[in-house]
């Protein structure tokens, strides 16, 4: 079922659509709750091997949820610091000159020179 589905059904039950974090912690829950029950089934002399096989469908169906709502969430957070990345990068290539615009030479040529004594102080 997707996001957007489950999202629709969670409010047809009248309870809150889950973010995706939040989805992903009752999903592992209840993927531990199945391996505990699989667990107890078979240490029974006498389980039933159809609903084992059973709980074992669902488990793994559940894993493969857990799985891609995982991958999601580390593209988001991907895509989220590389968003932030680009936006503390300069732009224009001016990471080079301190977020100045490096002009070029000549465009100065019009100043006047600089006095030497001004110049070579070191003070």
């Amino acid at each position: 079922m997707s996001s957007a589905r489950e999202s629709t059904v969670r409010e047809k039950r009248g309870r809150k659509p889950l973010s995706l974090s939040v989805h992903l912690g009752e999903l592992k829950k209840r993927h531990q709750t199945l391996s505990d029950r699989i667990e107890e089934y078979e240490k029974d002399s006498a389980f039933d091997q159809l609903a084992v096989s059973e709980l074992k469908r669902h488990k793994l169906l559940m894993k493969g949820r857990i799985t891609r709502i995982e991958n999601t969430l580390a593209n988001d957070a991907e895509k989220e610091l590389s968003d932030a990345h680009q936006l503390e990068a300069p732009q224009s290539g001016m990471e080079a000159t301190g977020g100045f615009q490096k002009l070029p030479a000549e465009t100065f040529g019009h100043f006047p020179k600089v006095p030497e004594f001004l110049q070579s102080s070191k003070g």
